[in-house]
């Protein structure tokens, strides 16, 4: 799951009709094709890591992630390079050494692990793996889930979206993502084999970042979470609609249309952050309520001040956990 860029375009569009007619406009997104060769080479790696995972347990494949990602830190240069230009941006003023060799190793093994984790994860008794989830606030999820209008939860570029996706689905959440298009063949390989290995749970919807904002609609009206990304980098279209806010001594865009949706299907919306901890431990925090519809009365004003809540709470969950970024 990446960045929600297009959802929101045309938010104004009704909700879509009863029934069940699809709008075939625009497809979900869907995983690329891979090539035998990639599809052999993933496959080697995924019985590798089970391998490992049944002579070592999964707490000594997280120890062989973290020293892989130790060793990457230490050869990759360009990366620890990328990552202390975007620890610079998120700090405001330029990391000290300490700051950049702790933080940039603690992002490559936190990745490194993640992707690790996606290809053991179907592999894994579920019991074990539900129990891997750690959901702060859970009463007020639940809460919002019970008035069956759907949930939007706004994350931000933390943590590891795809772990904790999966997670929610084993759980048994019933959840849709938006995210790009442009997805790599790990994930293609990810999702065939979940679908393989597990045929008796629903796959959630994996809605494109450009796709026809009638999915999402129907999604809400579905009583889903719906999970995306509201601290955008790069507009697509010129044309979207966005409330600037001033963070770290600059201004930045962030996008309305999702909030409009929500709000249009009577879902609360949430904002939310995702932390990992060691042992393939991921930590779902259910901060607040950024939006009640029952309680809206100037629409527009309120989504403007509920974007500024959310900013400044992305601008301080980036300050004290750095190394959670998601992308750099």
């Amino acid at each position: 799951m990446k960045t929600e860029q297009n959802a929101a375009e045309m938010a104004s569009e009704p909700p879509p009709p009863a029934g069940n007619a699809e709008d075939v406009s625009q497809p979900e997104a869907r995983e690329p094709a891979l090539s035998w060769w990639q599809h052999l080479s993933f496959a080697l790696v995924d019985w590798l890591l089970w391998g490992i995972c049944r002579l070592l347990t999964l707490k000594g494949v997280y120890g062989f992630g973290c020293a892989f990602g130790s060793v990457e830190w230490l050869i990759n240069y360009k990366r620890r390079r990328r990552f202390a230009v975007a620890l610079e941006r998120v700090l405001g003023r330029p990391p000290t050494p300490a700051e950049r060799r702790r933080e940039g190793r603690f992002f490559v093994q936190r990745t490194r692990c993640a992707k690790i984790f996606s290809l053991l994860v179907a592999r894994l008794p579920r019991d074990q793996v539900v129990g891997l989830l750690t959901i702060t606030n859970r009463e007020l999820l639940e809460a919002a889930l019970a008035r069956r209008r759907g949930v939007y939860l706004a994350l931000s570029h933390h943590g590891d979206h795809h772990a904790v996706g999966t997670l929610l689905v084993l759980a048994g959440y019933r959840i849709a993502v938006v995210r790009d298009r442009d997805e790599g063949g790990v994930r293609a390989y990810v999702e065939q084999q979940f679908r393989r290995l597990h045929p008796d749970i629903e796959v959630p919807p994996i809605l494109a970042a450009d796709v026809f904002p009638r999915r999402i609609y129907r999604c809400l009206h579905e009583g889903r979470i719906l999970m995306s990304l509201m601290d955008v980098t790069n507009l697509r279209r010129a044309n979207l609609r966005t409330h600037t806010v001033r963070v770290s001594g600059g201004e930045r865009k962030f996008l309305v249309g999702p909030m409009q949706i929500a709000l249009r299907c009577g879902a609360p919306i949430l904002q939310g952050f995702l932390a990992t901890e060691p042992g393939f431990r991921y930590r779902l925090e259910v901060v607040d309520t950024l939006l009640d519809p029952e309680q809206v009365t100037d629409a527009e004003a309120d989504i403007r001040a509920a974007i500024e809540r959310y900013a400044a709470r992305v601008e301080g969950y980036g300050y004290q956990q750095p190394g959670l970024l998601s992308r750099i």
